[in-house]
């Protein structure tokens, strides 16, 4: 069946002739959106915020669907359209001829294609047949206005090509009227006024010609204080002369610049930076549009491809220049040189054009003001460079792409700024997919991921090894992966032969650009140990104070060699540091990674000695690069650095519940101690890995560790570290049900806080052997034992310690028989640790509420309680208070999952070698229905 789409004057829809219903206003608003962008998927979001621009409706979705659905069945009676999702969005498949708006570009196409005048008349002639009318008319959408605006632009243009030919062809008297009437409309048009006055010419009427020139003349002078343009003067004087008067240009002879460089021949991702182009034509048919990134992220391929999807909106043709701001072979073009070039491509001649250079810069932009042109400026330097090659007109689109942020564009020209960053996994394993073919990707599926790892999401890197692999068919993909994975040869593989394909060469052009200090800072980030770095930490990195520092990170920012990934924090891309490195001094660098770390050390002890929560997140911030500094100083031969970040660090894994690589890393940092005979160190480490074995549940392992430790501690006479691998040692007995052994060392511990007069963290020592009196029945000795370490916390500040003595005075007097007054403990702990983000802490107190709210008879809040422990043990594998929260669900939770719960309880149990009576003490009889 015939479908038949008309948009360009009142919407409608046809199928064999027949008026299809479209349903009201806002549905053929949808339906005309997704005509206008026909066979392409339009994702959701943009298709609501086009119909709904100033604010979105809670139902907005649920009625989009609505209307969808409606416009299925309205086009249910042919085949040749389907309305389908994919990809977040939704896409109308049909015959682009089928829509008289992508005819009309069709036609248009190929009018201007070249051919002979009779030929392209005829196909303008088509073209315009198929305006009915204002474009969308009776659809009232915002979007599509400013669209609306553009076609007509599209349409005024073609309408004045068909004149011109109309002109050479002689049909000069058919068109005086309708000349007049377009006049009327826009009567300060010189292209207009040009062909009612040689028409008027043509027919013999001279004096009418003239006395249109002097009636424009007129207007012109009195609306716009200007005076005719050269063409119209040209033609004035030749109709003076009463000589021979040229015909204009046919439409496929006129000067129309087709400068666009080949499109990318493998291009993929990039959906949303093309879509958002796509917006800023549609909504400012003069936009200028700064597309800004680093070198090699694939801003020129990004320009090109969506310049090559749109030339039909630029019907007057499309100005390319290589500005070379950032070229490895030669010096940045000067604005000027590229002025002459584009005058020489519209027509204009060396010899005509203006000596001054301003006043080639002022005949260009004359040139293009009433023009549809695309201007592409590719790798511009700085704004300054493009300032002088904007167009005067308001419908030409300008792209200009750099590495420069181009800050004064947008600042001073109200640039739309285009960040173009790295590309997702996938999407750079489509890349390399291109170049190679699916099959071979998917055949070395795990070298292309390796591939794809080390390039890190950048198109330049994944380009040229795919050329490089594609030259080499037969050889396996693993040998380029296993070149890559060696770091100080993994720029050289990144090289095609040619500078600009060459990695390392690109990267070369930012950094010779850069001032003396930004130049020094990036040398030296090269060596950064850890995922980022803070502005402080640069600070100590170049030795510089924060504010010279910070000035140099901006200066970087906009260069787009570093990224700000949070506020105050930067990242530098992996072989952008790695080409950081190869550039910079080695005695500088290693004095500035000795700075680096002692920095770390810094604010590692700084932050762990303050029972503070600012303290608490700058360590959240800082995690990844202090444990990262602590590998380094293993690997690099700094062993004091080496185990004074793990000492310093220990206690704030314990409580965030970071175990992952935790004991190896502690094994490395007691390697580097003992290595330089570093006694304090050893010892340090030694109990640290106690505490990883025990967070990791492995009990055997941690009551080693710390009769290693203890032993260390008493030779040496240090009570405080005795002290607290004393009470370790304690709760590892408590836990596994050896009560009486805890005891007899948690009253050692205490024995030792009292002999040596130790205060501080110790007090939590006093506190916690509270929980194992009160097991024995010795409740007010436990209280007195809480109420001790408590005001002593309290007069000193210590929160941290508070709440967790907090825990075991809810212990205490629940088992005392007043669980009321233990679930107000518990709360008041459970609120501090969370400000704390104390996850360990946190998840214990959930547990203890849970057995409170069982004391209380309130099984719902009983089973929250160790839901939530669930769940937050889960995400940090804490496996003692796991199998808490799993028995505590099988004795409340609901009945069918109580089987299950207590199994797992069980079987945590066994694996951390607790008694079985404890395990039944913990776990409870099992659950009958």
């Amino acid at each position: 069946m015939a479908v038949e789409f008309r948009l360009l004057g009142t919407v409608e829809a046809t199928v064999d002739g027949r008026l299809v219903d479209l349903g009201p206003p806002r549905q053929v608003c949808v339906l005309v959106l997704l005509l206008v962008e026909a066979n392409h998927v339009l994702p959701v979001d943009r298709l609501l915020d086009r119909v709904w621009p100033d604010r979105l409706p809670h139902s907005a979705r649920g009625t989009l669907s609505s209307y969808l659905s409606r416009l299925k069945k309205c086009l249910a009676g042919t085949d040749e359209v389907t309305l389908v999702r994919r990809s977040g969005g939704y896409a109308l498949t049909v015959d682009a001829d089928a829509v008289d708006l992508h005819r009309f570009r069709r036609l248009l196409g190929l009018a201007r294609a070249g051919g002979d005048d009779s030929r392209t008349c005829a196909l303008l002639t088509d073209a315009l047949a198929l305006w009915r009318g204002e474009a969308f008319t009776g659809v009232d959408c915002r979007w599509l206005d400013l669209f609306r605006e553009s076609l007509a632009d599209e349409r005024r243009t073609a309408r004045r090509e068909w004149t011109d030919l109309q002109l050479r062809l002689g049909h000069h008297a058919a068109l005086i009227p309708s000349l007049a009437a377009q006049i009327e409309d826009d009567p300060l048009d010189e292209q207009l006024i040009a062909q009612l006055m040689l028409a008027q010419y043509r027919t013999g009427r001279q004096a009418e010609a003239l006395d249109t020139f002097h009636q424009a003349r007129l207007r012109l002078a009195g609306e716009l204080g200007i005076g005719p343009g050269d063409r119209l003067r040209r033609l004035h004087r030749e109709i003076l002369s009463a000589g021979a008067v040229a015909d204009p240009p046919a439409a496929g002879r006129f000067p129309r610049p087709r400068q666009l460089p080949t499109a990318p021949a493998v291009f993929t991702g990039r959906a949303g930076e093309l879509a958002r182009l796509t917006e800023a034509h549609a909504t400012d048919r003069g936009a200028l549009v700064a597309m800004v990134g680093a070198g090699g992220v694939g801003k020129t391929w990004l320009a090109l491809r969506w310049a090559h999807d749109h030339v039909a909106r630029f019907p007057d043709g499309q100005l390319y220049a290589d500005l070379r701001g950032f070229d490895p072979v030669e010096e940045p073009t000067p604005p000027a040189v590229v002025v002459r070039s584009f005058l020489e491509a519209l027509g204009v001649r060396p010899a005509d054009a203006p000596l001054d250079v301003d006043a080639q810069a002022a005949l260009y932009r004359s040139l293009l003001a009433g023009k549809q042109v695309l201007v592409l400026l590719d790798n511009a330097r700085d704004a300054a460079q493009v300032i002088p090659l904007l167009p005067g007109g308001p419908r030409c689109c300008v792209l200009v792409t750099s590495r420069d942020d181009l800050g004064a564009l947008v600042a001073l020209r109200g640039a739309r700024r285009l960040a173009v960053d790295l590309l997702d996994p996938e999407q750079s394993r489509r890349l390399l997919g291109g170049h190679l073919g699916a099959r071979r990707v998917a055949d070395e599926a795990d070298a292309v991921a390796a591939v794809v790892r080390y390039c890190a999401g950048l198109p330049l890197a994944l380009a040229v090894l795919g050329a490089r692999a594609a030259r080499r068919p037969d050889f396996p993909l693993a040998l380029l992966a296993a070149e890559l994975a060696r770091e100080p040869t993994r720029l050289d593989a990144l090289r095609a032969g040619d500078l600009r394909a060459d990695l390392r060469a690109v990267l070369s052009c930012s950094y010779r650009v850069l001032p003396p200090e930004p130049a020094r800072l990036f040398r030296l980030l090269g060596h950064v140990v850890g995922p980022d770095i803070a502005v402080d930490a640069a600070a100590r990195l170049v030795d510089r104070p924060e504010g010279a520092t910070r000035e140099a990170l901006d200066h970087l920012e906009q260069a787009h060699l570093v990224r700000q990934c949070t506020p105050g924090r930067y990242r530098t891309h992996d072989l952008v540091r790695l080409f950081a490195r190869a550039v910079a001094d080695g005695d500088e660098a290693g004095a500035a990674v000795d700075r680096l770390l002692d920095h770390y050390l810094d604010v590692a002890v700084r932050a762990t000695s303050d029972d503070d929560r600012m303290a608490a997140t700058r360590l959240d911030a800082e995690y990844e690069n202090l444990v990262a500094a602590g590998d380094f100083a293993v690997e690099h031969d700094r062993p004091e650095h080496a185990w004074k970040l793990a000492d310093a660090l220990w206690f704030f894994r314990y409580c965030r519940g970071l175990g992952r690589d935790w004991v190896p890393q502690l094994t490395r940092a007691l390697g580097a101690a003992r290595g330089v005979g570093d006694a304090a160190g050893e010892a340090a480490i030694t109990k640290h890995l106690g505490v990883a074995h025990f967070w990791h549940g492995d009990y055997r392992a941690a009551t080693r560790w710390y009769r290693r430790a203890l032993a260390s501690a008493e030779r040496a006479g240090d009570w405080r570290a005795a002290t607290a691998v004393l009470h370790n040692l304690g709760i590892i007995h408590q836990r596994q049900g050896g009560h009486t052994e805890a005891l007899e060392l948690f009253e050692r511990a205490v024995r030792l806080v009292d002999e040596h007069r130790m205060t501080g963290t110790t007090s939590r020592f006093v506190a916690n052997s509270g929980v194992v009196l009160a097991h024995f029945g010795r409740v007010a000795e436990a209280l007195d034992r809480c109420d001790r370490a408590l005001r002593f916390q309290r007069a000193c500040g210590l929160r941290h310690a508070e709440a967790h003595s907090l825990i075991v005075l809810g212990i205490v007097t629940r088992r005392a028989g007043r669980p009321r007054e233990s679930a107000d403990h518990l709360r008041r702990s459970l609120a501090e640790l969370r400000r704390m983000h104390d996850r360990s802490g946190e998840v214990e107190v959930l547990n203890e509420l849970g057995d409170t709210f069982r004391a209380l008879h309130d099984p719902v809040a009983a089973a929250a309680a160790y839901g939530e422990a669930l769940e937050r043990a889960d995400a940090i594998a804490h496996h003692y208070e796991q199998a808490r929260a799993h028995a505590g669900v099988a004795r409340c939770g609901p009945l069918e999952h109580a089987q299950r719960h207590r199994a797992a309880a069980l079987a945590i149990l066994t694996d951390l070698d607790v008694l079985e009576s404890e395990r039944e003490r913990l776990v409870g009889p099992e659950r009958q229905g």
